[in-house]
């Protein structure tokens, strides 16, 4: 039986590294999009549906980036 793979999306801030290493210099200056927070690390970042994805305005400087994650394994999803 096969692992199920689901996609997300995340709001990326425009101008901050997208991939965040730990050990690396650029670990804490990816920022990503959260409800609650606004601008944040990459483990606080919201997640949304591909419907979301397509009604909801972007904050200023963000975009969309694709998340692939294992079905069953939401992390934070907005509502």
């Amino acid at each position: 039986m096969g692992v199920t793979m689901t996609t997300y999306y995340a709001i990326h801030r425009i101008g901050t590294p997208k991939l965040a290493l730990p050990n690396h210099p650029s670990y804490f200056d990816s920022e990503w999009w959260n409800n609650g927070a606004g601008w944040g690390h990459k483990s606080t970042a919201d997640y949304f549906t591909r419907e979301q994805r397509e009604t909801l305005n972007l904050p200023l400087d963000g975009e969309w980036v694709e998340v692939i994650t294992e079905t069953g394994r939401k992390g934070r999803v907005s509502k």
